[in-house]
């Protein structure tokens, strides 16, 4: 969830302060993390890929209940995870 916040952070460029209360809240949490955690993130992103920094805003919805692992609609949903 960190990551996800981050890019969407740094999609809006620095976070501008307006002497408000205004601001994206992915914005605000970023000017939040101290100086370890906001050096790795922003070296985490430089290392991805276009779809890998894509990749950390899609989330699948995966329903909580029980499929085999055998069960087809279970192989589809591991393969939304992995890929």
């Amino acid at each position: 969830m960190l990551l996800l916040l981050a890019v969407t952070a740094a999609c809006e460029g620095p976070a501008q302060d307006s002497g408000g209360a205004e601001g994206s809240p992915a914005a605000l949490y970023y000017d939040e993390l101290d100086g370890r955690a906001s050096t790795w993130v922003d070296e985490t992103l430089a290392s991805l890929s276009l779809r890998e920094s894509i990749a950390q805003l899609v989330v699948p919805w995966i329903p909580g209940g029980y499929a085999s692992s055998s069960d087809a609609s279970f192989r589809t949903l591991e393969r939304w995870v992995t890929e």
